[in-house]
């Protein structure tokens, strides 16, 4: 997976920990989590992805326009999806989701979004 893809999964993982408007300690920690044990990246990537979240959050990007961002990439590069990365991605999502007092109706919500995105593919 290149840059873009791992930004792009960034707006996604954003999506989840912000869909009830606070993104919480706990999701924060989850996320860093994710990505040092599930996702194998590179230091440099790595460091991507949190300055991404960084300016995600100084931005104050809302949920909907961060899964948004994660759509329109899934839309235009339907290739890279293969069964497997969905799997991996709609399970780190579910982690995050569950990371601060379990899945709240935001979270599903978004949760369902993204289960609707991949079965549409």
């Amino acid at each position: 997976m290149d840059s873009k893809f791992y930004t792009n999964l960034t707006y996604l993982f954003y999506s989840i920990a912000m869909a009830d408007k606070l993104f919480e300690v706990k999701e924060k920690k989850r996320i860093i989590h994710e990505i040092k044990n599930n996702w194998e990246v590179s230091s440099a990537t790595e460091e991507l992805i949190y300055e991404k979240f960084r300016e995600l959050i100084s931005q104050e990007t809302t949920s909907e326009v961060a899964f948004n961002v994660f759509e329109d990439y899934v839309l235009t590069h339907k290739k890279v999806f293969n069964q497997a990365l969905i799997t991996k991605i709609k399970t780190s999502c579910n982690t995050i989701a569950k990371a601060f007092s379990g899945k709240n109706k935001s979270e599903l919500i978004t949760l369902t979004r993204l289960h609707l995105l991949f079965e549409n593919l």
